[in-house]
């Protein structure tokens, strides 16, 4: 059965994907959610996100690629459903597996007589005897000018003593000319083919960037009224912690001491420590199944996120690695007036940038848009993630950038000015400010809808800011790092101790806010939604 093929007749909900809304192929189910899906489906979901997740657009819940199971019964139930033969005036039902099949030795199926076009249409179960009494029918050497026509009986004992046929040159001639049409034939079929694929593709990415959407959309909020609570801090690293990234229940964080530490999520502890690096490892980032580090000397090492073990390295580059971006195929690497592209399976270098005024590339983001995000200076360029042309440059005039972020509406960006540019994604005018810190803006993050925006800084106290990114008329609070909701327009919460060190990183995972710094440990918040006051 073609697992493309979308049936033309009503068929129950049951037995359609909620992703493609198309029947069931291969179904697998999430042992998390419960729900069904495709496989090609689920796997194209987890490849299309930093997160590896499949996002269910029943419940909103997210499960990792090797938490879906194979559901034979159900793929059982799909391939026995009795499907309607579409060919007019057949009466037949069959299985969907068997569905293609039929429809192409369907009796009823129409077709073209090959001889000639004035014949019409015909049945393909009445072709045999059509072409018996069909006069249209053609010599084989047509093609170099016998004129011939008539019926199959007469074309045959015609071709027998074809002038056109007797002499060798001809033949040969013939022959190649068949062969050449055979050619044509054959690339004309391919290039329809690669049409449709090309038509598919496109849809299906359109379907894609829709269900991304939806899911977006569909994310739960934070409620009003509600705070982050500390659950604690993780620690054991020797100095300043500079990047976190995680999969499935892993968390990994880089740090000054040239390591990299694995912990478990569910049991709150670390599991493995990684050593490889001579350098502070300043850059994480997860793709293509593996977990990808650089530090200061330029080296790149690849990891099993789940094993644990080095893969890979290559030295990239004498510099400082600052910032990196993975998607399942590519790693994106940043350095001093460099973006590097890597191939995710062998680290082979794909290409190399270096449009950038000889001035660091401090942030990327790789965008469910399919937008690669670059800050330099106090520029933004903006690549087209597929074929790695600019899109457009974005020249800012508030400062050096550090960090960067987006939302469906919003570029956000933090720069070293101490305050924080929103820029509309349309337009690409500034939109607002947010002035709240004393020092450079060093990592944001936005909750599930983009109300809330979060960022870390160096001001020297852990600035965590929630604020709401849709206002532009916010109050001003030099030194205070506030919650701030739009619809009230108060601070709920401030995130902060005493003499508190600098934030490098922040991160969500599972409804966790991640923070680093420079005490060498990583702090964990936990959103938590506070009771409604009585009203008297």
């Amino acid at each position: 059965m073609d697992d493309a093929m979308v049936p033309e007749f009503p068929v129950p909900q049951t037995l359609c994907c909620p992703l493609c809304q198309r029947l069931y192929h291969d179904a697998v189910t999430s042992t998390k959610c419960g729900h069904s899906f495709c496989q090609a489906c689920v796997t194209r979901e987890a490849s299309s996100n930093l997160q590896a997740v499949v996002m269910c657009p029943n419940d909103g819940s997210s499960t990792e690629l090797e938490s879906f199971v194979s559901n034979l019964a159900l793929q059982q139930q799909v391939d026995a459903f009795p499907c309607p033969c579409q060919h007019e005036n057949c009466s037949l039902k069959v299985g969907w597996i068997d569905y293609s099949t039929h429809l192409l030795e369907c009796y009823h199926r129409p077709l073209a007589c090959p001889n000639s076009s004035d014949c019409g249409v015909l049945l393909q179960g009445e072709m045999t005897d059509h072409l018996k009494q069909c006069a249209e029918a053609e010599c084989c050497y047509s093609v170099i000018g016998c004129p011939f026509k008539g019926l199959l009986k007469d074309k045959l004992y015609h071709e027998a003593s074809c002038s056109f046929g007797s002499d060798p040159k001809e033949i040969v001639i013939h022959q190649q000319i068949e062969r050449m049409v055979g050619i044509v034939a054959d690339l004309q079929q391919q290039y329809q083919s690669l049409q449709s694929r090309v038509s598919t593709a496109s849809q299906e990415l359109q379907n894609i960037e829709e269900d991304l959407a939806n899911q977006r959309r569909k994310a739960v909020e934070f409620e009003m009224p509600f705070k982050f609570q500390c659950m604690g801090s993780f620690k054991g690293h020797g100095a300043a912690v500079w990047a976190l990234a995680s999969l499935n229940n892993t968390l990994f964080t880089a740090s000054a001491d040239e390591s990299i530490k694995c912990w478990d999520l569910s049991r709150m502890a670390c599991v493995r420590t990684l050593k490889g690096h001579q350098g502070v490892v300043h850059s994480l980032a997860v793709g293509g199944g593996k977990l990808f580090s650089g530090d200061s000397k330029g080296k790149i090492l690849a990891w099993d996120p789940v094993s644990f073990k080095q893969l890979q390295g290559v030295t990239a580059t004498k510099n400082i690695l600052s910032c990196m971006q993975a998607s399942k195929k590519r790693l994106f690497v940043a350095t001093f007036n460099e973006l590097l592209v890597y191939k995710t399976n062998d680290l082979s270098l794909l290409a190399k940038f270096t449009d950038f005024d000889f001035h660091w590339v401090r942030a990327l983001l790789l965008h469910s848009s399919g937008h690669l995000y670059i800050a330099y200076a106090n520029h933004v360029q903006v690549r087209d993630f597929r074929t790695l042309s600019v899109l457009t440059d974005i020249k800012t005039e508030y400062g050096s950038i550090r960090s960067l972020t987006v939302t469906d509406s919003y570029l956000v960006l933090g720069t070293v000015n101490q305050n924080i540019q929103v820029y509309d994604l349309v337009t690409l005018s500034r939109s607002f400010q947010l002035s709240m810190h004393l020092g450079a803006i060093n990592s944001l993050t936005i909750s599930a809808e983009g109300k809330y925006l979060f960022s870390g800084s160096d001001d020297g106290k852990p600035a965590l800011m929630v604020c709401n990114i849709q206002s532009a008329d916010l109050s001003l609070h030099t030194g205070t790092v506030n919650i701030w909701s739009f619809e009230k327009r108060l601070v709920i919460q401030t995130l902060q101790q005493p003499e508190g060190p600098p934030i490098h990183a922040l991160a969500w995972h599972k409804g966790l806010l991640l923070a680093a710094g420079d005490d060498n440990q990583i702090k964990l918040y936990r959103y938590q939604k506070l009771e409604q006051p009585e009203q008297k």
